[in-house]
């Protein structure tokens, strides 16, 4: 069985980035392109005990999968990954839980220092470099992003990340009727077709989930 990898982040609580788990599971559902389907609604997170929020996207068959379950402790409502044939990780997008805050700093200061703490997690795995925290624009947005690399020199035989990655994770706030919104989480490494920070928008399969995330 492999080692999985988790990322523990504190933002207001703690926050896994990816847990990616050996039963890596599909949704059922399917739309008429081709794609899955994955939704989540009161109930679902009722359920998962996760902060509520209504969503529905798309992602590819070539995907795998790590959603919340029932009688654990959740920390996504849902992940989706890539792997190489060595069970090597070179996509990756995370959707977890993000609420807003209200503090006595200004927002923005409130903004990077939850981006730091997620900086610091990604440290505990990946020797980082280019790091960059700061509001600026992706997909022709404005977000509170942190940008990075990440390099990986000496694996374990059986790791799941090797080599390069591009990271990256934005706070998308409470779209529509919602209170809470989402930390997205993109990563990919030299074997994909994601070479730059906006290539996660529309190249890659992982693109395909940011690209058809709705909010009701």
């Amino acid at each position: 069985m492999r080692n999985n990898l988790k990322f523990g982040i504190i933002i207001f609580t703690v926050i896994t980035i990816f847990a990616c788990k050996s039963d890596n599971k599909k949704e059922n559902l399917s739309s008429n392109s081709g794609n899955n389907i994955f939704t989540v609604n009161k109930e679902f997170c009722k359920e998962m005990s996760l902060p509520t929020i209504e969503f529905s996207l798309e992602y590819p068959n070539e995907l795998k999968t790590d959603p919340a379950e029932k009688g654990y402790q959740n920390y996504n409502y849902n992940a989706f990954f890539k792997w190489n044939e060595n069970e090597v990780q070179t996509e990756g997008i995370s959707l977890g839980y993000y609420t807003p805050q209200k503090s006595n700093l200004l927002e923005d200061q409130v903004k990077k220092k939850s981006l730091n703490q997620v900086l610091g997690a990604w440290r505990q795995l990946f020797e980082m470099s280019d790091v960059k925290i700061e509001k600026s624009k992706f997909d022709n947005k404005e977000y509170y992003i942190l940008k990075a690399k990440g390099s990986i020199s000496n694996p374990e035989p059986d790791a799941e990340f090797v080599g390069n990655y591009l990271i990256q994770t934005l706070l998308l706030e409470p779209q529509g009727n919602n209170k809470n919104g989402l930390l997205v989480t993109f990563i990919a490494n030299e074997e994909s077709e994601i070479k730059s920070f906006q290539d996660f928008a529309d190249k890659g399969y992982i693109s395909k989930v940011w690209k058809t995330l709705k909010f009701e």
